[in-house]
């Protein structure tokens, strides 16, 4: 049942009906050129209320990258839900509930799915963190693959014997911190490049998980929380593409 009819974002639920299931790819990041690709991720976007992320995807320069994804379409609690997910885990006669909204030609477009009792949910792709947890991860991992490059370029230096004309300066401390901070300072940088490219997608998961009546969305991680509550029986997808909660 929808928690508000009168809301724009909903959450339905029911017993899944009429599966149709298409395994394809997409690209899901889009070039700035590339008009029709902008507009179709600008709409899942504005659908969720987030008009400076679909105006973000008309201005943003990034790559074509085709990715598999599950284009899903069914019944839920006598609405037809049509969806672009990561995965689809879950089959007719399921128990979920769904993230929708109203669609123009009277159905409704769906951005994530789940399963409260097994606690399993997938969602649009790219779609799993808040914006907290998001730069922490990006910022964390790109500090410590910087830092092990910087250790390992100036090892080998040392151990090279290029840097035998500071042996005898005083400096010589003051150029390895100056070249390690370099390094370091140079994959936060990619880093932050790389992190602004998923800018969108995280942004759109925040919406998602308020509705869901999820505290903290900001930093919500689930990759973080499938790896903890991970079952030895899940499949190599399970945190990938899918989720627990």
């Amino acid at each position: 049942m929808t928690q508000d009819p009168n809301a724009h974002t909903q959450v339905i639920g029911g017993t899944l009906r009429n599966v149709r299931l298409k395994n394809t790819t997409a690209e899901v990041f889009f070039r700035a050129g590339d008009r029709e690709g902008m507009a179709a991720t600008g709409v899942a976007a504005a659908a969720l209320g987030l008009s400076g992320a679909a105006a973000g995807m008309v201005t943003m320069s990034m790559e074509e990258m085709s990715e598999p994804v599950s284009q899903v379409s069914f019944d839920l609690d006598g609405k037809h839900v049509e969806a672009l997910l990561w995965n689809w885990p879950f089959k007719d006669g399921d128990e979920v509930q769904a993230v929708v909204e109203p669609a123009p030609d009277g159905g409704y477009t769906g951005f994530a799915v789940l399963d409260p009792k097994e606690k399993i949910i997938v969602l649009y792709p790219h779609v799993s963190a808040g914006v907290r947890a998001h730069w922490k991860n990006v910022f964390k991992f790109s500090f410590f693959a910087g830092a092990a490059f910087a250790l390992f370029m100036i090892s080998a230096a040392i151990l090279g014997g290029r840097l035998a004309s500071f042996s005898n300066a005083n400096s010589s401390l003051s150029f390895y911190l100056l070249a390690f901070l370099m390094f370091v300072s140079m994959f936060l940088w990619i880093g932050y490049r790389m992190g602004r490219r998923f800018t969108p997608f995280i942004l759109m998961a925040e919406p998602i998980f308020t509705v869901l009546g999820w505290k903290d969305v900001k930093n919500i991680n689930l990759r973080k929380t499938t790896k903890a509550k991970k079952k030895p029986t899940d499949p190599p997808a399970m945190g990938d593409s899918y989720f627990r909660y």
